[in-house]
């Protein structure tokens, strides 16, 4: 894959085997277990607020470290094939990231986006619809999972535009371009070269949900800086937010 920058030669069987890889990568990191600390912590303090001793309520239990990385555990090898599936019924492309750019990776590397933003409703999640999933695996090449309702809605509205265009019809100023990417690379099985642009946004995603570390084979940490220049909270830990 990464040698001949090409996804075609990937077997149905190599692709399930992916899927494994990616799912881990999302479950066994670090800001998973967090996330569960910050959870259970928050729990039980908006029962505290409320009166209540946690150690009281049915069914709730103030876990330790200990417990926390156990849960952790138990949940990874309860749903990592089941999640993995549907990272397989997803439509995947291989971007390029071109010369003179270069693509880092956080630790929690397995970046979510979506395109039809919902919102005060969560729209970060394997099966949320428009949701495009992106895991870098060197410096140049990164995967993109792509939502089968938003691969879809893409191809059909290139292909509108692409039938004015070629009848001459007036159509809007959009950029297709990174659209134009994703539908080439996940029909021809290509790396398609990204925008150095395009490549600015994918790192954005690393540095933005990562937890504590990036790592960049260039040492070139400027956007980093210059995110949590102008958004300090970036650094702050928080990984989820009980606003209860």
């Amino acid at each position: 894959m990464c040698r001949n920058e090409s996804l075609e030669d990937l077997t149905n069987d190599d692709y399930i085997v992916l899927c494994v890889f990616v799912t881990n990568l999302l479950l066994r990191v670090k800001k998973q277990r967090v996330f569960f600390d910050q959870l259970n912590k928050g729990m039980a303090e908006w029962l505290q607020n409320m009166g209540l001793r946690p150690e009281d309520v049915k069914n709730f239990e103030v876990l330790e470290k200990e417990d926390i990385d156990k849960q952790h555990i138990e949940f990874t090898h309860e749903h990592v094939f089941e999640m993995a599936k549907r990272f397989h019924d997803k439509p995947i492309a291989l971007l390029k990231a071109p010369n003179g750019s270069h693509l880092i990776i956080g630790d929690n590397p397995v970046a979510m986006y979506n395109h039809w933003p919902q919102g005060l409703r969560g729209d970060k999640g394997i099966s949320v619809p428009g949701v495009e999933i992106q895991v870098p695996i060197s410096n140049k090449l990164c995967l993109s999972f792509i939502c089968p309702l938003l691969y879809s809605d893409l191809e059909e509205n290139l292909d509108f535009l692409a039938k004015r265009r070629a009848q001459n019809l007036p159509i809007d100023n959009i950029d297709t371009s990174y659209a134009e990417i994703l539908i080439s690379s996940i029909r021809e099985g290509e790396a398609m070269e990204l925008s150095s642009e395009n490549v600015k946004f994918t790192n954005s995603l690393q540095i933005s949900g990562s937890l504590n570390y990036i790592y960049s084979d260039k040492n070139d940490f400027r956007l980093a800086e210059e995110m949590l220049k102008k958004n300090p909270d970036l650094a702050d830990g928080k990984v989820m937010w009980m606003g209860i």
